[in-house]
């Protein structure tokens, strides 16, 4: 299993998504944060599951 690193930009931008999420629904930001973050660990098991970020061309960088 591999390590994921977060930017901390990332992490900013995911509690704010949650922050805005949550206005309307709790519930749904909370559900959001959770897929989020179990991505993290279908990632860190699977990394090379994810796309080449276009913009960066490295092979070590995935996203999904």
């Amino acid at each position: 299993m591999v390590e994921v690193k977060w930017a901390e930009s990332a992490i900013d931008d995911i509690n704010g998504i949650a922050a805005y999420i949550a206005l309307d629904s709790p519930r749904m930001a909370y559900a959001f944060t959770e897929r989020l973050f179990a991505n993290e660990l279908a990632i860190g098991m699977f990394p090379r599951g994810g796309r080449i970020v276009p913009e960066l061309a490295n092979s070590k960088i995935r996203e999904v």
